[in-house]
């Protein structure tokens, strides 16, 4: 009888362990997609800003 409630708390106390890890891996998820698009949209606009640049035949030989 001893062994029987042993046994339930432990599959008890792995339910709640599974249920946690579920909840934690959609939140990082989440964080994942946040992550892409913040880099997707920062991305595009430092490269539209860097396409407006123009260089000089100068300015490429100062850096060259």
């Amino acid at each position: 009888m001893i062994l029987a409630k042993v046994l339930g708390s432990v599959k008890l106390e792995f339910n709640k362990f599974a249920g946690i890890l579920v909840k934690a891996q959609k939140h990082l998820q989440h964080a994942s997609g946040n992550i892409d698009d913040l880099l997707t949209r920062r991305t595009n606009a430092i490269e539209r800003t860097l396409r407006q640049i123009e260089l000089s035949d100068e300015d490429l030989r100062m850096i060259y």
